[in-house]
């Protein structure tokens, strides 16, 4: 049911736009000691933390380019304008997906319609224009779709795609021959081999220490494609406990330090959290599983939050080892502390949650969380989320810290007044923990 409904509402979308802390657990060995600073999982808006930009996706209309908004996040957005530019990309589609290579000084942005190949610009952060020979194209008949998405991988220095067939240009018409994830190397700014599955995929996380990628899918669910990226393979994980709750995994988002996974859910209140450190992969595909190190599995569990809302949405802050979880088209969120260091075994006395609730926009409407694509994203630097909201004409900036300590005052209202170059009725800081920065058009 889920998955009909998306589908109706995003595939005439994308056709349009074609036109135009432990408790006894033993911890393991630490893990290497470079820093990973940018989010693990496929979100549509993408943040520079130690520039302070974000690069957000803008909505398509039939026979205009793709664009995405770069915001300063830096300012106040009660006196200054944030938007410092709008990137055309200079062809059509819709872009789907951002990531950041910030040690190249690139924005990765992955867009497309139902009827075509998809692209991968790259976008110089320096002055906002495009790279020399963007867009680059995606293997032949694989496109990103509402689902999909990019993530980068600042220790290999390449980015993963997750892709969906396009039967027109797929070789064969087939619906998933071209369906799948591959690597994008920056050096060649070329694609790796596809590896297939069998259907598209949710909203991707992927751990670069362990080279390991999940990605639910509504498909082959409570089962997850799991991708063993140094192997280039797909594979499968199927984790007892996340298949005795069923409960339509959503977002996937990696903690690279410890091996701890979140699992944000379409289905059910509570969080599937599995720990793979230690994971090993096994067979040979497309027989091939990720397995969990103990024995028996599975070492996971299914942990409620406190929230009131399904919680689908979800990335992590590898350098605070937390989740960010955000409620399903509404304002809650939920910030889900996770363990230090590796473990042998986790255990509902390893997590701790809060749950809170973000005011009404600056125009006076309720906060709704984006889901197609979900648009939840990290600022490792400054230990701030940000969330776009479905309309896509706020981004919601939220202070990790003053969540955790005071949760209740993230609901503060807005005070009257408007956001800079808007006409909106209330300010766009409650001095509380949450700014929204207007995105173009408002």
């Amino acid at each position: 049911m889920k998955r009909a409904w998306l589908v109706g509402i995003v595939s005439m979308a994308l056709l349009w736009a074609g036109c135009g802390g432990s408790n006894g657990s033993s911890p393991l060995p630490p893990t290497p000691s470079a820093a990973i600073r940018n989010a693990t999982n496929a979100s549509l808006e993408a943040v520079d933390c130690k520039h302070q930009r974000a690069y957000v996706p803008l909505p398509t209309t039939s026979g205009t380019d793709a664009k995405v908004a770069v915001l300063d996040l830096s300012v106040d957005p009660d006196t200054t304008d944030p938007t410092v530019t709008t990137v055309d990309l200079g062809h059509g589609g819709i872009a789907i997906g951002t990531a950041i290579a910030a040690k190249q000084g690139l924005v990765l942005v992955v867009s497309g319609s139902i009827l075509t190949t998809g692209y991968l610009d790259e976008i110089n952060e320096s002055d906002n224009t495009l790279v020399a020979g963007s867009p680059f194209s995606f293997p032949v008949g694989s496109r990103p779709g509402f689902t999909d998405g990019i993530v980068f991988d600042s220790i290999h220095n390449s980015a993963l795609v997750s892709m969906t067939s396009t039967p027109i240009t797929c070789p064969g018409g087939s619906f998933t021959d071209c369906t799948g994830m591959a690597t994008f190397d920056l050096a060649s700014n070329t694609f790796g081999p596809l590896m297939q599955f069998d259907s598209p995929v949710n909203n991707f996380g992927l751990d670069p220490r362990a080279r390991t990628a999940l990605g639910p899918s509504d498909f082959i669910d409570p089962t997850m494609y799991a991708t063993n990226v140094a192997a280039n393979a797909a594979c499968t994980l199927t984790d007892g406990n996340v298949v005795d709750l069923n409960g339509d995994a959503e977002g996937a988002a990696a903690d690279p330090t410890t091996g701890i996974w979140v699992i944000g859910n379409f289905g059910d209140v509570l969080t599937s959290v599995l720990n793979l450190s230690g994971a090993t992969f096994n067979g040979m595909p497309p027989s091939c599983t990720l397995d969990e190190a103990e024995t028996p599995p599975p070492n996971s569990l299914n942990f409620d939050t406190g929230a009131n809302d399904l919680l689908p949405g979800v990335t992590i802050n590898p350098m605070t080892h937390e989740a960010f979880l955000t409620g399903l088209l509404d304002n809650e969120v939920v910030l889900l502390s996770l363990p230090k260091a590796p473990m042998k075994y986790i255990s509902p006395y390893d997590l701790d949650a809060v749950s809170a609730a973000l005011p009404l926009q600056p125009d006076g409407a309720q906060f709704e969380a984006a889901i197609l694509p979900y648009s939840d994203t990290i600022d490792t630097c400054h230990n701030r989320a940000y969330i776009v909201n479905s309309d896509e004409t706020f981004v919601a900036e939220v202070d990790l810290e003053k969540l955790r300590k005071d949760p209740g005052a993230i609901n503060t209202a807005l005070p009257a007044g408007n956001c800079a170059g808007t006409t909106t009725t209330m300010g766009c800081d409650n001095h509380n923990g949450v700014r929204f920065f207007p995105l173009p058009g408002v």
